[in-house]
């Protein structure tokens, strides 16, 4: 059985996969030329403009398949204006609509689209999540600014980062719980939340390694 709202969270290569597994499950397959899927993604943009677009889509007879489907990746970056709006054709999809989702961190959607769908967690690969790559800011904020320096990352490298070293800490408060994990945590899911407000991605690095 296939939800009406189906949301992917994880790796991007496993969610693509599991993305191509449902559309196949739903007699659809995954094709850019499909007439009966309508895409969210980097080509298209994740402003409000694109989500109320959704709708028109939605209302058509399908052209060639039995279902339609609205593909959202990366939703993550979705803001939260256009997560709302988001919300609206989520609680009532239409008969043989369905939307898949994926992201690369289900904490960064509203509460309310999480609870509209069914949620697959997809792990990382070990290899990705080495605890050696785990960072715990040090309390010194003139050594933990060389530390973030020292990373040399640039802006669209900020936020895969920041993911990342939020699965390691999430998994170190598992194995090890601590207070500095669970600031950590906090200040990370503060960060990302502030790079999708439009933040300049280095002042929210700035912040999981000074706040």
């Amino acid at each position: 059985m296939i939800f009406p709202t189906t949301i992917i969270s994880g790796p991007e290569k496993k969610a693509l996969t599991k993305l191509a597994e449902l559309c196949q499950k739903l007699d659809s397959p995954l094709n850019v030329n499909n007439p009966d899927h309508f895409h969210i993604d980097e080509n298209s943009g994740w402003g409000i403009k694109e989500i109320r677009t959704i709708p028109t889509f939605l209302s058509r007879k399908p052209n060639k398949h039995q279902n339609k489907i609205v593909i959202i990746k990366d939703a993550q970056n979705l803001g939260t204006e256009a997560q709302n709006a988001l919300l609206k054709s989520l609680e009532e999809p239409g008969k043989d609509n369905f939307f898949i989702i994926l992201t690369q961190n289900h904490l960064s959607l509203l509460p309310t689209i999480i609870s509209r769908g069914k949620l697959i967690k997809l792990t990382s690969d070990k290899s990705s999540l080495d605890s050696k790559d785990l960072i715990i800011p040090p309390k010194d904020p003139l050594r933990a600014l060389q530390i973030a320096s020292d990373l040399n990352l640039g802006k669209d490298d900020i936020q895969p980062f920041l993911e990342k070293q939020l699965q390691l800490h999430q998994k170190n408060l598992l194995q090890d719980p601590s207070g500095d994990s669970l600031h950590s945590i906090k200040n990370i899911l503060k960060s990302l939340e502030m790079i999708k407000a439009n933040v300049d991605p280095y002042s929210a690095l700035d912040w999981f390694f000074l706040a």
